[in-house]
């Protein structure tokens, strides 16, 4: 007889959009700094892939299990976030 029938896991990150990288791009007011959403990112469990100082933005990686809007929308509350936006992966050809 067959095994146990799998399926895959769910994987949150690239349900609907077939054109992101499943990365964040966040940037941030410049007056208020980046500790509060440094901060924010650590409490979310999200992983910071790269700080961009002078552009005042980062790129995270939200949790596996966290759609991107759902990650989207709690760090556009962040104190001094001014956008949230997915990053897009644009085919050359």
């Amino acid at each position: 007889p067959p095994g146990p029938a799998h399926s895959p896991a769910p994987n949150c990150r690239n349900r609907t959009e077939q054109n992101t990288s499943g990365n964040l791009i966040i940037f941030y007011d410049g007056q208020t700094g980046p500790a509060p959403l440094m901060q924010a990112v650590k409490d979310y469990g999200a992983t910071l892939i790269y700080a961009y100082r002078t552009l005042r933005s980062i790129v995270i990686w939200p949790p596996q299990n966290v759609l991107l809007q759902d990650a989207a929308a709690h760090f556009e509350q962040v104190k001094g976030v001014l956008t949230v936006n997915q990053d897009q992966i644009t085919p050359l050809y």
